[in-house]
């Protein structure tokens, strides 16, 4: 058997806690009843202890300033009282009979910051503390975790939080408190729903059963849907039965024979008679382009022969626009010389004006008027000849360089000017040879010797060839529009006869298709058979489901009960969880002293299932008598009211 860890509560203590200023509770381990009237702080023990665990109030709230539980101390007004006070709770426990002390306190920060007079409030902060030593909040949650994980805290110490919870969480706890597995494992105790259990791999029973029943209505509306089919097929067979098949054929076969023929003569017709007469038209037509084109040749010749002035005229302008570009050239090179020229002399001035210049000698201090020591006046004297000498060598190296630039113009525009003169002669040449060309005297261009003779010729010919070809073309177009109307009457009854007979073809698949809505209609109803058949094992699966899941869970429990299904008006059952007590709904009619009962005896089963015993509190303990109340093995805390307890007071 599994061995139950016991967690109880040797001592609690309250500081500035909801309203409490100080409150020390020495339970010992033992269960016991705190009395007090009404504002005493009964339900401030539960939250204390609840806030110690979890960082929440009894109620699952979490603290806030606003909206929220707030666990500061207050005044009359509901602010806070003392914003320096440190709201703290601490909890002395026994684990399996080993001592483990938690506190957990909770404060505001204020500070001051640079350049303000008065501090300002930064907010909340907890402090964490186990066995009085300081730890991170990280560590001190995985300490309660290791005493009684989150998740099973709540259901394990409070009376409401398992009826609480939405049906599918109370479901699987309670499957897992019976030790029943999914439905999968149910259907398997049973060789009944062997098929079930193979078609549920990969779906819920609930997923297959809407399958299963999608099916059957489809197949319904199929099955529904076919006779008025069949009914229209058959008309089918029954119009198109009496069509005379075998006789549109042989009549398909001797107009196809004479859609040939008259074919054969289309094609024929025209070509034949026109071909002789295309020929020679053609052959003509090639000895006219041959005449014109030796003509032509004849004629190029003469313009060749012919002295033309246009290669001579643009000679000429590109000779004209290259001196045009060397004159530019010849100016500027010029213009450059006379510019270094002048500056070659503005530096020969400045090397003068410099040479002329002669130190000053000034041996007094202009800042205090007194006479400069020796050694500051040849100082001062050396600084100003090495800046005169460099004044007398810039000029000298300007001077220098001003030359040489001067003297390269004046070889750039000697060269270019060299080249103006050539352009000049050949200018002179040009329009020399110019005026000659255009002056020469100029023939008339003549035709090929015997040309227009030649080509009268031909043309006769070619005339003559194309009214011939004109008039044979024309015969060739009547007996073809006649030939055509003949073969457009044969295709047109062509076509109505093989429109009739593709009816038998209609006539076939209409008799395949009545035949495959027959097979259609045995199949559909031997589905809907099977799905009924499926319908009705889901069924007795569903009842005997509901019987042995009931039993098996509510055998698990002394006082509680729940209601696992619920039937629809359709007779069906869908799941739910609800708690029951005596027949009573818990969230109907059922008392607040049944309902203590009913959370003790849940908490009870739970507890044994977690192998875990956790302080249980039970508020408004007043509303049943501590001898109805199920017995636990867990540390039961009452907090009753009374009317004659000023303060607090435990009894064990």
């Amino acid at each position: 058997m599994t061995h139950e860890r016991q967690v109880t509560l040797l001592r609690l203590t309250l500081e500035r806690f909801k309203g409490v200023e100080r409150l020390e509770l020495d339970f010992g381990g033992k269960s016991g009843t705190v009395y007090g009237r009404n504002g005493t702080g009964k339900s401030s023990i539960y939250d204390a202890w609840a806030w110690l665990m979890t960082g929440k109030d009894s109620g699952g709230q979490t603290l806030a300033d606003v909206n929220g539980c707030s666990i500061k101390p207050l005044d009359g007004e509901g602010n806070v009282l003392d914003h320096a006070a440190h709201t703290a709770v601490t909890g002395v426990l026994s684990v399996d009979g080993r001592e483990l002390t938690l506190r957990r306190e909770y404060y505001e920060k204020w500070t001051r910051k640079r350049g303000q007079a008065e501090e300002s409030y930064d907010g909340n902060t907890t402090d964490y503390f186990v066995d009085g030593v300081p730890v991170q909040k990280k560590l001190y949650d995985e300490t309660v975790a290791q005493i009684a994980p989150p998740e099973q805290f709540r259901v394990l110490s409070d009376l409401y939080t398992f009826a609480s919870l939405d049906d599918r969480s109370r479901r699987d706890v309670l499957l897992q408190v019976a030790g029943l597995g999914d439905e999968r494992e149910i259907m398997a105790a049973d060789e009944r729903f062997a098929p079930l259990l193979a078609a549920t791999e990969t779906d819920s029973l609930e997923q297959y059963t809407k399958k299963v029943k999608s099916l059957r209505k489809k197949l319904n509306d199929q099955r529904a849907a076919i006779p008025a089919r069949l009914d229209e097929v058959k008309r089918s067979v029954e119009e198109l039965a009496g069509l005379p098949f075998d006789e549109l054929r042989q009549s398909v076969t001797d107009l196809e024979a004479e859609e040939a023929r008259l074919n054969g003569q289309l094609s024929q017709t025209g070509a034949d008679r026109t071909a002789a007469l295309r020929v020679q038209v053609g052959e003509l037509e090639n000895r006219r382009n041959a005449l014109e084109l030796e003509n032509r040749q004849y004629r190029q010749q003469q313009e060749t022969a012919r002295p033309d002035p246009r290669e001579k005229r643009q000679e000429l302008n590109r000779l004209q626009v290259s001196y045009r570009y060397e004159s530019e050239r010849y100016h500027s090179a010029q213009r450059d010389a006379e510019k270094y020229e002048a500056r070659l002399e503005q530096s020969r001035e400045d090397w003068r004006t410099a040479y002329r210049e002669r130190y000053p000698g000034n041996a007094i201090c202009p800042t205090c008027g007194q006479t400069l020591p020796a050694e500051k006046q040849a100082e001062a004297k050396a600084v100003w000849q090495e800046h005169h000498e460099k004044k007398l060598n810039d000029a000298i190296s300007e001077g220098g360089r001003m030359k040489t630039l001067s003297a390269r113009s004046r070889e750039q525009a000697a060269e270019v000017q060299s080249r103006m003169v050539e352009l000049e002669n050949r200018i002179a040449q040009a329009k020399d040879e110019l005026a000659a060309l255009e002056d020469a005297p100029t023939g008339e261009i003549a035709d090929l010797p015997g040309f227009e003779g030649r080509m009268g010729e031909i043309m006769a010919e070619l005339n003559e060839a194309r009214q011939a070809l004109q008039s044979a073309t024309e015969d060739a177009e009547t007996a073809t529009r006649k030939l055509r109307t003949q073969k457009e009457t044969v295709s047109a009854e062509l076509r109505s006869l093989r429109e009739q007979l593709a009816r038998e073809d209609i006539l076939r698949r209409a008799r395949e298709r009545e035949k495959a809505l027959q097979q259609q209609t045995r199949e559909v109803s031997e589905q809907i058979a099977q799905t009924d058949r499926t319908l009705d094992l889901i069924d007795q699966f569903t009842r005997y489901k509901t019987e042995h899941v009931t039993d098996s869970i509510n055998g698990c429990f002394r006082l509680a009960r729940f209601r696992l299904f619920q039937r629809q008006v359709d007779g069906g059952l869908v799941d739910c969880c609800d708690v029951m007590c005596g027949g009573v709904p818990y969230k109907g009619d059922l008392n607040d002293g049944a309902r203590v009962c009913v959370g003790l005896d849940i908490i009870d089963t739970l507890s044994r299932h977690y192998s875990l015993r956790l302080p249980v509190f039970v508020d408004n303990a007043e509303s049943v008598n501590a001898d109805r109340m199920p017995t636990l093995d867990n540390q039961v805390i009452r907090l009753a009211v009374t009317d004659t307890d000023e303060k607090v007071r435990l009894e064990l």
